[in-house]
């Protein structure tokens, strides 16, 4: 069973490649489906990852858990990330 993340940015927005989180300028909430550790990336750092057109369905099945090691994981776009600069 899929659990959902919830997301208040992507509410009406189509998010179906990589290049999506960057056109609406998000960043991205990873979720282990196993463990439901979460991780929070830059767009920059997911298009350093799976590159820029991959489709987030395939980029999901790529993931792996750093805490428990579970295959698959679901990603969804958050409001962008403070950065301490």
């Amino acid at each position: 069973m899929l659990f959902p993340i919830r997301s208040r940015v992507g509410a009406n927005r189509r998010f179906e490649t990589i290049l999506d989180y960057a056109r609406h300028e998000v960043d991205v909430a990873i979720r282990c489906n196993g463990c439901r550790h979460r991780r929070f990336l830059t767009v920059e750092q997911v298009i350093d990852i799976f590159g820029i057109a991959t489709r987030i369905g395939r980029a999901e099945h790529r993931l792996r858990c750093m805490q428990c090691g579970h295959k698959g994981g679901r990603m969804a776009p958050i409001a962008k990330l403070e950065r301490g600069e």
